[in-house]
């Protein structure tokens, strides 16, 4: 999108194989007018504040069809964004709801700001890595995460660097559900705890619970687990349940 002090205004629905990008800092604005969009990359890059372009990208539907980068603030409104590529740099971004396709790497660009989704949305069968934090400002800020991966395709969250935590912000503004999961190195904040049914504690998660564990087969006697965080709580073997 090219033009100085330009505001790119849609008119009815945008379908491209190529890219959309709005770039060099703060000369460019939008307004989507809550038409969807579906183009192979959507690149919002440095822009800033003080011009008074407008910058909506509304309530529509955004397909991204390979990548989407994104560099400094905007807000999605209520749009539902769904990415079948990368995630790159989605700092400082405010998701309505995020649903991403295939496998990703959830980043974060050069200003460490924090990326907040009302509505995470991860698919089956793939593995998710969230930047770990190094800097107390990067924080991903989510009200209600929603993960169904299935026995056979399950989901993987984990950091992008093994050993070093991630950090959720659990805000809980709806009831979250997280099924068929396999989690590590993930911390989460707030009083609120990340619940995971039938999923799998990888080791070093904070403010986690994993319940409902599917049962271990030991010499064909059943023997149930469950697990807050890291810790054991509760084992049940041959009807006998332990409490530690």
């Amino acid at each position: 999108v090219c033009g100085h002090l330009t505001t790119f205004t849609l008119l009815n629905d945008f379908t491209s194989t190529k890219n959309l990008n709005f770039g060099n800092w703060e000369y460019y604005g939008y307004d989507f007018n809550d038409y969807n969009v579906t183009v192979n990359q959507l690149h919002l890059s440095g822009l800033g504040a003080g011009t008074g372009l407008t910058r909506k990208l509304g309530n529509g539907t955004h397909t991204l069809n390979s990548h989407f980068c994104y560099l400094h603030p905007a807000d999605f409104e209520g749009s539902t964004v769904i990415v079948d590529g990368k995630l790159y740099n989605c700092d400082n971004a405010n998701y309505n709801i995020l649903e991403l396709k295939n496998s990703n790497t959830i980043n974060m660009g050069t200003s460490y700001a924090p990326i907040t989704v009302k509505e995470l949305r991860l698919t089956a069968g793939k593995t998710y890595t969230l930047k770990s934090t190094v800097d107390p400002r990067q924080v991903f800020y989510i009200g209600k995460l929603t993960a169904i991966g299935t026995p056979d395709q399950p989901i993987t969250i984990g950091s992008t660097t093994a050993g070093q935590r991630h950090t959720i912000n659990y805000t809980g503004s709806e009831a979250s559900t997280v099924e068929y999961c396999n989690v590590s190195d993930s911390k989460v904040t707030q009083a609120r705890q990340l619940l995971a049914k039938n999923s799998v504690n990888g080791g070093n998660n904070q403010n986690w619970g994993f319940d409902t564990l599917p049962a271990l087969t030991l010499n064909k006697k059943q023997v149930d687990k469950m697990y807050v965080g890291d810790k054991l709580v509760t084992a049940i073997y041959k009807g006998t349940a332990k409490i530690y």
